[in-house]
C-alpha cells in the first residue's frame, strides 16, 4: 500500500504547519458513500456530505468522516473541549471567538494531489449562537438539551471521488503541543506512524463484508400525522400580527417566524437520511452525529461561501414539487420566476445577503449577479 507523504516530505510540510495531512488511494467502484460510512463509522460520531447536482447528476465529492482530532461543545455560555487541539485556545468567547483562534493557529499545506477537502472543521451552529453578535433578548429554554453548537477537527477521512472511482483514506496529523509549540522529531515521525496504521485500518473496514440493515424506499405521498408544532396555529398567526405591527411601527423590517415541528420516531437517525437523500437529492446534503445530538439535512442553497477573499452568499427563494417530466419543470420554473410574491422576497433575500456581507466586505466591494 502506498502511503504519503514520505517521512522527509511529512517533516517539510509540519515544519511550516500545524496539521498534514497522511493518505492512501483505493479503489471504491465496490462501494458507496453510505456503504464506506455503516463500515467505517458505524454508530459512532461522525458525517457524511454529499452532492447532487440539479436534482440528478451526483458531484464529484463525497466526504465520510470519524474520530476527530478534537471537538469544541457550546452548551450555553460553557464551551468544553474534547480531544488535543494543538493551539491556545479561549474558552470564554463563545464559539465564535474559539474558532477564529483556532483557524488563526491552524494551517494545512495545499496538495494538489488530494481533493478540495482534506482536512478542516465541521459541525453545526446553532441559531442561538447569533446572541455572540448580537444583542438580544433573553433565550428561549433548551428543552431537548441540545448543544448549541458543535465543532469538530477532522482526524479519519474518506473522500470519494466519483469520477475517477477512486478512495482516498486521510488521517490529519497534528504537528504542535496544545500550547501551539512544534513537536520534536521523533514525536512527529512517532504521530506519522500512528496516521499509517489509521490508514492501514480504514482500508481494512472498507474491504470487510457490510452488515447492513434493509430499509424500504420511500412511498409517495406518504404522510406522519403525529407531528406536533412548537407553537400551534392560533399562536402562530397571532405572532404574525404582532410581527405586523412592529413593521408598521418601524421597529423591525422583516423577521422569520419560525417554528419547531416534532415527530416521535423510532427509526435510526442514518435510515432517515438515506430516505432523504431519495426524497429529496440536493446540492448541500449532510448528517452529522455527535453523542449528544444528529442533524440530517437536504438544501438547495449554502447559506454563505468563502473562495480565497470572496465572499459568495445566494439567497434562493420560492419552491415547487418537480414536475412529471422536464417540460412540466420548465413551466413550474417559468412559474416560479413570474410570481410576483416569489420575486419580491427573492429582491428582498438578495438585498439582506447584501447587506450582512456589506457589514464584513471591504466597501464598495459588494456586486449582486
Amino acid at each position: 500500500m502506498n502511503i504519503r507523504p514520505e517521512a522527509d516530505e511529512f517533516l517539510s510540510y509540519a515544519a511550516d504547519h500545524s496539521v498534514v495531512p497522511v493518505w492512501t488511494e483505493v479503489l471504491g467502484d465496490l462501494e458507496t458513500p453510505v456503504s464506506a460510512f455503516l463500515k467505517l463509522v458505524d454508530d459512532g460520531p461522525g458525517f457524511l456530505l454529499e452532492s447532487v447536482e440539479n436534482g440528478e447528476r451526483w458531484s464529484r465529492f463525497s466526504f465520510i468522516g470519524r474520530d476527530p482530532v478534537a471537538t469544541l461543545v457550546l452548551r450555553g455560555e460553557t464551551l468544553d473541549v474534547e480531544g488535543t487541539l494543538g493551539a491556545m485556545v479561549p474558552t470564554d468567547q463563545g464559539i465564535l471567538g474559539a474558532l477564529e483562534a483556532l483557524l488563526d493557529s491552524h494551517s494545512s499545506p495545499e496538495i494538489s494531489d488530494l481533493p478540495p477537502l482534506h482536512g478542516g472543521i465541521v459541525g453545526y451552529l446553532g441559531y442561538d449562537v447569533i446572541r455572540e453578535v448580537e444583542h438580544l433578548p433573553d433565550a428561549p429554554p433548551n428543552d431537548h438539551g441540545m448543544p448549541d453548537a458543535v465543532m469538530s477537527i477532522i482526524g479519519s477521512l474518506a473522500a470519494f471521488d466519483h469520477w475517477r472511482q477512486r478512495i482516498y483514506l486521510i488521517e490529519s496529523v497534528v504537528t504542535r503541543d496544545e500550547a501551539g509549540n512544534p513537536l520534536s522529531e521523533a514525536e512527529l515521525l512517532a504521530a506519522r506512524d500512528a496516521a499509517i496504521d489509521a490508514v492501514k485500518t480504514s482500508a481494512q473496514r472498507l474491504a470487510a463484508p457490510s452488515e447492513t440493515t434493509v430499509v424500504e424506499p420511500p412511498v409517495p405521498g406518504e404522510r406522519h400525522d403525529d407531528v406536533s408544532s412548537s407553537m400551534g396555529n392560533g399562536r402562530y398567526l397571532d405572532a404574525v400580527v404582532i410581527a405586523k405591527e412592529h413593521i408598521l411601527a418601524g421597529d423591525i423590517f422583516q423577521v422569520v417566524l419560525a417554528q419547531r415541528y416534532d415527530i416521535e420516531l423510532e427509526a435510526d437517525p442514518f435510515d432517515v437520511y438515506r430516505v432523504l437523500r431519495q426524497v429529496n437529492p440536493s446540492p448541500y446534503m449532510y448528517f452529522i452525529r455527535h453523542e449528544e445530538a444528529t442533524l440530517v439535512g437536504s438544501s438547495p442553497e449554502p447559506m454563505v461561501q468563502l473562495r480565497g477573499d470572496h465572499i459568495v452568499s445566494r439567497p434562493i427563494a420560492g419552491t415547487r414539487k418537480r414536475g412529471l417530466d422536464e417540460e412540466h419543470d420548465r413551466r413550474l420554473a417559468a412559474e416560479l420566476l413570474e410570481h410576483p410574491k416569489e420575486r419580491a422576497e427573492h429582491v428582498m433575500l438578495v438585498d439582506l445577503a447584501r447587506n450582512d456581507v456589506g457589514r464584513v466586505a471591504e466597501f464598495g466591494s459588494v456586486e449582486p449577479e
